[in-house]
């Protein structure tokens, strides 16, 4: 019997790894990179994953998988090479699923489908929409899900298993955003930290070092002695060290704060009300009743109850059921490992002869 792999193609991370697992074996920054050097045929050296650290002078490149249509599919091919041979075990002649943004077109879709059964030899695939995925990990098919994504923060609104519209509101107030506050609180002292080859460095502060806070302002006040919070990190590739107290409270904070950055971009709060005025008054109380919160920005702990402080002069919207998978940024992986279920991977799954039959 086929086992069946999973691949969640996400803005910042891609995921991949046998449906038993928990979480999956690979998962690798959705970015590349090439040596800055002269020559034209080490120029096309592309680099992902532990390349881009492991080598000196190296010009970085993401967007790689954005939520809109993808554009170097060359180099998304050797991406995804890259990828599988990241993983020890023979993957021909398997099952796969992999989740989609609804922004990719048919034509794109088709043709990343028709290399992953060309060049690997799946036995079937199944693609779909990776919101779709966020929902049926929790077992539900109508309600909200706020995606605080890489590049965005969405809200999505879902209906008996089918998306109301295509696509919902979003807003840039997003994980990037926490990581260009992040290098904006440090630009005095560290000005080099502009540079991609410390977005790596960035990334892991913002996802293990920062922490979101009920109450900023009444966190301060309380905690007088802030130099108990400070921590000395080296900076990679470089004779310096970064002290990181109080900023790694105040960067998270952009999430909900636009105007820190004086940016006009609306907050998860403002757009669930936005969603909320748009939706028809017939399907409100139906829809709005499960909010499924998902992404990586949206790991904090107290993301949920900061949250439910935009909202809470809203009854529809404080007295909702919120739903959170204890690591949020595997919310899709989740639901992929419920699609995996036989019952519903045969329904919808494509054979190689079933999917070119239709081409």
């Amino acid at each position: 019997m086929a086992n069946t792999y999973l691949l969640d193609i996400g803005t910042a991370y891609t995921k991949f790894g046998n449906s038993t697992e928990e979480t999956p074996q690979i998962v690798m920054p959705s970015t590349y990179g090439f040596p800055r050097i002269s020559s034209d045929a080490q120029q096309q050296q592309l680099l992902f994953g532990t390349q881009l650290d492991s080598h000196q002078g190296v010009l970085h490149r993401e967007g790689l998988f954005p939520w809109g249509q993808p554009k170097n599919f060359e180099i998304i091919k050797k991406y995804l090479k890259f990828c599988f041979l990241q993983h020890s075990e023979n993957i021909k002649g398997q099952n796969l699923i992999i989740s989609i943004s609804p922004d990719w077109s048919k034509d794109f879709l088709s043709s990343l489908i028709t290399f992953l059964f060309q060049d690997f030899e799946f036995a079937s695939i199944y693609a779909q929409r990776s919101d779709f995925f966020d929902f049926i990990g929790h077992k539900i098919k109508t309600g909200v899900l706020l995606n605080v994504g890489h590049y965005f923060t969405r809200i999505i609104l879902y209906h008996n298993g089918k998306p109301v519209l295509k696509n919902g509101a979003k807003s840039k107030l997003a994980g990037r955003r926490i990581r260009q506050y992040l290098r904006s609180l440090f630009k005095v002292k560290h000005p080099y930290l502009e540079s991609p080859r410390y977005t790596a460095f960035l990334t892991d502060i913002v996802e293990n070092q920062c922490d979101l806070k009920l109450d900023l302002a009444e966190f301060i006040e309380q905690n007088t002695d802030l130099t108990k919070f400070q921590e000395s990190l080296e900076i990679p590739q470089f004779q310096d060290t970064l002290l990181l107290g109080i900023e790694r409270f105040i960067a998270p904070e952009i999430l909900f704060s636009p105007e820190l950055m004086s940016l006009k971009d609306k907050n998860a709060g403002d757009l669930l009300i936005d969603s909320l005025k748009d939706c028809h008054p017939s399907l409100r109380s139906e829809i709005f009743k499960n909010i499924v919160i998902s992404g990586g920005g949206a790991s904090y702990a107290y993301y949920p109850s900061r949250l439910l402080k935009k909202c809470e002069k809203i009854p529809l919207l404080s007295n909702a059921r919120l739903l959170r998978h204890p690591s949020p940024q595997f919310g899709v992986w989740k639901g992929m490992q419920v699609a995996a279920n036989p019952s519903i991977f045969e329904k919808y799954a494509k054979t190689a002869t079933q999917f070119f039959a239709k081409l």
